[in-house]
């Protein structure tokens, strides 16, 4: 209904705003081109979007209810928690990270003038601009 509602006052402005770029609606122009036409489109699109917002109003206020009687916010929960739904292997002991080794040698090639270690790639070396071969 809301829907419908706007569609329609949407169209009952339009239908007062068109003319002046000298446009207009087909069903404003079918239904002949009056101002009471358009006044009637507007009012009943108000009318459905004010009919529409009580109707939303009155089902949220029922949708709050009062808690039932007994109930405490901050009271624990009586029942025990299901059990879980699958019981396949049994939980395993989370194993502690171990940090990798250290290489034990460098990666690449190591200049003979500077010790600056490259990729194997490299022919030059970038910090000093000796020769690795």
């Amino acid at each position: 209904m809301l829907r419908l509602g706007v569609t329609l006052l949407a169209i009952g402005v339009l239908a007062f705003v068109l003319p002046l770029m000298n446009v207009q609606f087909r069903l404003i122009t079918l239904l002949g081109d009056r101002p009471e036409i358009r006044i009637g489109f507007a009012a009943v699109g108000a009318l459905l979007i004010v009919i529409a917002k009580v109707k939303a109003g009155a089902s949220a206020s029922k949708q709050v209810a009062a808690p039932p009687p007994g109930f405490h916010p901050y009271q624990q929960n009586p029942m025990p928690p299901p059990p879980p739904m699958w019981t396949g292997a049994p939980p395993q002991q989370p194993v502690a990270w171990t940090p990798p080794p250290p290489p034990s040698a460098p990666m690449g090639r190591t200049c003979r003038n500077c010790g600056n270690v490259m990729p194997p790639v490299n022919t030059f070396c970038t910090a000093c601009g000796t020769s690795l071969s």
